[in-house]
Protein backbone atom coordinates (compact mmCIF):
# COMPACT_ATOMS: atom_id res chain seq x y z
CA UNK A 1 0.00 0.00 0.00
CA UNK A 2 3.01 2.26 1.03
CA UNK A 3 5.04 1.84 -1.92
CA UNK A 4 1.83 2.08 -4.41
CA UNK A 5 0.83 5.67 -2.29
CA UNK A 6 4.60 6.59 -2.51
CA UNK A 7 4.11 6.24 -6.50
CA UNK A 8 1.37 8.07 -7.21
CA UNK A 9 1.39 10.90 -4.31
CA UNK A 10 5.27 11.70 -4.68
CA UNK A 11 5.89 10.42 -1.19
CA UNK A 12 8.95 8.62 0.10
CA UNK A 13 9.40 5.35 2.46
CA UNK A 14 12.56 4.60 3.61
CA UNK A 15 13.67 0.63 3.83
CA UNK A 16 12.27 0.20 7.21
CA UNK A 17 8.63 2.17 6.20
CA UNK A 18 9.27 5.49 7.20
CA UNK A 19 8.15 8.25 5.56
CA UNK A 20 10.89 10.37 4.03
CA UNK A 21 9.02 12.59 1.88
CA UNK A 22 6.05 14.14 0.65
CA UNK A 23 5.43 16.99 -2.31
CA UNK A 24 7.63 19.98 -0.61
CA UNK A 25 8.22 18.56 2.28
CA UNK A 26 11.23 15.75 3.45
CA UNK A 27 11.47 14.26 7.25
CA UNK A 28 13.99 12.11 8.68
CA UNK A 29 13.96 9.53 11.45
CA UNK A 30 15.44 8.82 14.60
CA UNK A 31 17.36 5.60 15.26
CA UNK A 32 13.49 4.65 17.19
CA UNK A 33 11.56 5.26 14.08
CA UNK A 34 10.54 8.64 15.49
CA UNK A 35 10.15 11.65 13.20
CA UNK A 36 13.33 14.23 14.32
CA UNK A 37 12.98 16.88 11.44
CA UNK A 38 10.48 18.11 8.79
CA UNK A 39 11.80 20.16 6.40
CA UNK A 40 9.69 22.53 4.20
CA UNK A 41 8.94 26.00 2.79
CA UNK A 42 13.10 27.04 3.31
CA UNK A 43 12.16 25.88 7.24
CA UNK A 44 13.06 23.10 9.73
CA UNK A 45 11.01 21.59 12.53
CA UNK A 46 13.03 19.46 14.63
CA UNK A 47 11.35 16.91 17.26
CA UNK A 48 12.71 14.82 20.41
CA UNK A 49 10.84 11.92 21.72
CA UNK A 50 12.21 10.43 24.87
CA UNK A 51 12.35 6.32 25.47
CA UNK A 52 8.54 5.76 26.09
CA UNK A 53 8.19 7.74 22.64
CA UNK A 54 6.52 11.29 24.40
CA UNK A 55 7.66 14.39 22.28
CA UNK A 56 9.67 16.33 24.91
CA UNK A 57 11.06 19.18 22.61
CA UNK A 58 9.94 21.21 19.89
CA UNK A 59 12.21 23.80 17.94
CA UNK A 60 10.04 26.11 15.51
CA UNK A 61 11.93 28.40 12.85
CA UNK A 62 9.98 31.33 14.30
CA UNK A 63 9.26 30.46 18.06
CA UNK A 64 11.00 29.49 21.59
CA UNK A 65 11.91 26.10 21.99
CA UNK A 66 9.52 23.99 23.53
CA UNK A 67 10.52 21.37 26.28
CA UNK A 68 7.58 18.97 27.74
CA UNK A 69 7.64 16.78 30.92
CA UNK A 70 5.60 14.27 31.43
CA UNK A 71 4.11 12.35 35.08
CA UNK A 72 5.20 8.48 35.30
CA UNK A 73 2.65 6.44 35.48
CA UNK A 74 1.79 4.81 38.02
CA UNK A 75 0.13 1.05 38.59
Amino acid sequence: MAESFGRCCGSGYDSGGHLTKTRGASYTCDAGGRTDTLAADATTNRYVCDTDDNLTRTTLPSTPVEDRAYDPVVG
